[in-house]
């Protein structure tokens, strides 16, 4: 029985029914796609849009498939002949998406990160002083100066407090200075 229900599944959930391209794929757009006559045919907002999210620099993934034709009875013939339109997103990570624009399937080319080795976009890099790479240490004249970098080897002496009790709270210290 179990046979049987992945057989199911796997017919009824298949890459090549709805022009290639399934939800939650990432895709960008194809070489010369300013060319094609469906990319003409949009308006000039949803092109501007376009060139938005591509400067965004974030990963583009599909977050929805919607048939060309709105659907008016069950077993229509325009909403079985695989022709869809594709909603697209910038994706932040984590689920969130901006940018939303509906476009042809014709414009993108899906991109393979299996599994599930997607890249962190350029975009979410920062500029800092980090160095994760070992480096010598710039000294000056040869050696470290200003400090005492030897470890003891004695214990230390404390002194007792006779009945005192020493206050070494920060929050305390803290709230002495505010005066109410």
């Amino acid at each position: 029985m179990e046979k049987k229900f992945i057989k199911v599944c796997e017919s009824a959930i298949s890459r090549y029914t709805r022009g290639g391209i399934l939800v939650g794929d990432y895709v960008e757009f194809v070489k010369g796609y300013k060319k094609d006559e469906e990319y003409k045919s949009l308006h000039d907002n949803v092109k501007d849009a376009i060139e938005e999210l591509i400067k965004s620099g974030l990963r583009i993934r599909v977050s929805g498939i919607d048939d060309y034709y709105p659907v008016r009875f069950p077993g229509n013939p325009d909403t079985s002949n695989g022709r869809v339109s594709v909603k697209i997103s910038a994706d932040q990570g984590g689920g969130r998406y901006l940018y939303s624009i509906t476009v042809p399937p014709c414009l993108l080319a899906t991109l393979d990160y299996y599994p599930n080795l997607t890249p962190f976009p350029d975009s979410f890099n920062k500029k800092d002083n980090i160095t994760l790479s070992p480096e010598e240490m710039k000294t000056v004249d040869g050696g470290i100066k200003g400090g005492d970098y030897s470890l003891p080897t004695a214990n230390a002496k404390v002194k007792a407090t006779k009945g005192k009790k020493k206050e070494v709270s920060y929050t305390a210290n803290y709230l002495k200075g505010i005066k109410a």
